[in-house]
C-alpha cells in the first residue's frame, strides 16, 4: 500500500496547505530566474550588437 494512503486525513490537509503556502514561492523563484535569464541573454545580445 503506497505511503499516502496509509497517512491519516490532517495529515493529508497539512500537506495540502503546506503546498498552497509554498507553491506561490515556487513559482516566483521560478519566474524571477527565468526573468534572470532573459536579462543574460538581452545583455549577451547587448553586447554581440556593440
Amino acid at each position: 500500500m503506497p505511503l499516502w494512503l496509509s497517512t491519516s486525513p490532517k495529515s493529508v490537509c497539512e500537506a495540502e496547505q503546506l503546498e498552497l503556502k509554498v507553491l506561490p514561492k515556487v513559482c516566483e523563484l521560478l519566474s524571477y530566474v527565468q526573468d534572470c535569464d532573459q536579462l543574460q541573454r538581452l545583455n549577451l545580445l547587448a553586447r554581440l550588437e556593440v
